[in-house]
């Protein structure tokens, strides 16, 4: 039962003494909580009152939807429901073969690769000019993913079959290089067949974010360089008048883009993708679940969808998709949002991992990643336990780290109160940078770019960064475990990339945290067993409670606004 306005001040003090001393990296929850007490009992108080009066079911409906009250309130206005005794409907009891059930297939029968295979560029098909130009940048060999994605692409572009080409859909783990995979046969098809004046859009790479938009921009600038071909990216913070005349002018070969903006360009031209040889979506399960302005529906009204040729008609091929991801969904459903079908022709499916594992694992850890699980007595001491496995011997264990928590919050508090308990009690002192969600791009940018030149850095942050950011990263810490697997996937996928050694460390307790973290793991093959451990350090708990008292009066002081 809700207690009266005047009675929560004293509560909350209680609440926040208590987490203040139990949970020290999350105290700011209960502040923000606490802000929210009269909204709360106003919620309550509304949905009673309309209980009490008799509505049009239609009308309460179109209303919900345009003012669909927050998860956190709904939540309290049906516990306030069940203090007047409505009880939950009793649910059965999930067991571990219910965890373990997979119940999605493949499309298709999957080709696995080998992580560790390794060919030369030149054994794949690439022409000569675009192997020397490799060879110019530091590439010499393909990696795994390379080496079965470029040949399939090189060798279906030659079809002169009027069927379309496969659809090749891609399930690689994180830092296999899957940009490369799908750049390089592009620019090698393309600047076969570019001169000047007879620029059209003929390949279409769909991203979810602006970071990873500026790293593919990056690439494909790199291999076409000398070859003729333009690339260009469109972004959101620029005029769009602006940019689609700059696209009328100048076109390009190729164009990076979110699914929104191109959405916004495609409405003002509607021929703009016309001439599109390929189509690529990379993050592909990210992007499929989101609706982006409907921007699959629209993609299927402006290009042609994958059918059998009709001789009656003005032949004209469908461009060729190319699906990637390290958590690729086996989802018939969405694949079909991507125009994935078995008919005419059917998908290629290639999985970079070994074939004797476990055939209903979905996602495939590097064999180079080390991962480690800290268990801890209490929440108490996972501050003790993160900053202990930071330092090693008087200098730090590892030269960047990225700590990974749930929240903006967390990661504010957090970063905080390693600096206070790297220095006060560890007598080492530890520069921890924040970068999460109600930043402002410059400055996230900033950050990022200090801690990507930097020799050392350590990062704290939300799973804001934990896709398709590639810079070199030593070790990845969970601090909060993740809410599942593809999110775990993806932030330890920031380490042990391009065949380089890489850490996963997650910090939990016993008990329910430790048993959530293994509950994730359903679906994850790996080369290398999980070692846990109970981290042990001797400290004075004087000067830790003094870091906890220092962020807690900050804390406070900040609610103040002081």
């Amino acid at each position: 039962m809700l207690r009266s306005c005047e009675e929560k001040p004293f509560y909350f003090l209680l609440e926040f003494s208590y987490n203040m001393q139990n949970d020290p990296a999350n105290v700011s929850v209960i502040l923000e909580r606490f802000r929210r007490t009269q909204d709360l009992h106003q919620a309550a108080a509304d949905s009673y009152a309309k209980r009490k009066q008799p509505t049009n079911d239609e009308d309460d409906a179109a209303h919900d939807a345009q003012n669909e009250v927050p998860n956190s309130k709904k939540i309290k206005i049906v516990d306030t429901i069940e203090a007047e005794g409505l009880s939950a409907i009793p649910q059965p009891a999930q067991t571990d073969a219910d965890k373990n059930a997979v119940t999605l297939e493949w499309p298709v029968k999957p080709r696995f690769v080998d992580p560790d295979a390794r060919k030369s560029f030149k054994s794949l098909g690439v022409s000569k000019h675009i192997c020397d130009h490799l060879e110019s940048l530091g590439f010499t060999d393909a990696f795994a993913v390379q080496t079965v994605v470029i040949p399939s692409v090189l060798e279906s572009q030659t079809s002169v079959s009027p069927d379309p080409l496969p659809t090749i859909l891609v399930n690689s783990f994180t830092g296999s290089g899957k940009t490369m995979a799908y750049m390089v046969p592009i620019v090698d098809v393309l600047s076969t067949n570019v001169s000047r004046g007879t620029h059209r859009v003929r390949a279409l790479i769909l991203l979810p974010t602006k970071v990873l938009m500026s790293q593919v921009h990056s690439v494909a600038e790199q291999l076409s360089k000398g070859t003729g071909l333009r690339v260009q990216t469109l972004k959101a913070g620029r005029s769009l008048t602006r940019e689609a005349r700059f696209l009328q002018e100048d076109v390009p070969d190729i164009i990076v883009s979110a699914p929104g903006r191109l959405v916004d360009h495609v409405r003002l031209q509607p021929n703009l993708l016309k001439d599109l040889k390929f189509l690529v979506v990379d993050e592909a399960d990210r992007l499929v679940g989101q609706s982006f302005q409907n921007w699959t529906k629209l993609l299927q009204e402006v290009v042609p969808t994958p059918t059998h040729a009709n001789v009656g008609q003005i032949w004209r091929r469908p461009p060729q998709r190319l699906i990637f991801s390290a958590t690729l969904t086996r989802d018939p459903a969405k694949l079909a949002e991507l125009q994935v079908s078995m008919v005419p022709t059917k998908p290629k499916l290639f999985i970079v991992g070994n074939e004797d594992l476990d055939g209903n694992d979905e996602f495939a850890l590097p064999q180079q990643l080390t991962e480690r699980l800290l268990v801890c007595s209490g929440i108490f001491n996972k501050p003790l336990a993160l900053v202990n496995e930071l330092i090693s011997s008087g200098h730090l264990r590892y030269n960047k780290t990225v700590v990974f928590v749930r929240n903006n919050e967390s990661a504010s508090r957090l970063s905080r109160l390693i600096e206070l308990v790297s220095s006060n009690v560890f007598g080492f002192p530890i520069r921890a940078n924040k970068c999460s969600g109600e930043m402002r791009v410059q400055e996230r940018k900033k950050i990022l770019k200090e801690f990507e030149t930097n020799e050392n850095g350590l990062l704290v942050c939300t799973d804001l960064i934990a896709r398709g950011i590639d810079m070199p990263i030593d070790c990845v810490v969970n601090y909060d475990v993740p809410y599942g697997v593809r999110e775990y996937v993806h932030r330890v996928g920031r380490t042990a990339r391009a065949n380089a050694e890489g850490t996963a460390v997650t910090i939990v307790t016993h008990g329910r945290d430790r048993q959530h973290f293994y509950d994730i793991q359903v679906g994850i093959s790996r080369s290398n067993e999980i070692t846990e451990e109970e981290p042990t350090y001797d400290i004075n708990e004087e000067k830790y409670n003094e870091s906890l008292q220092a962020l807690e009066k900050e804390v406070i002081n900040d609610s103040k606004g002081i």
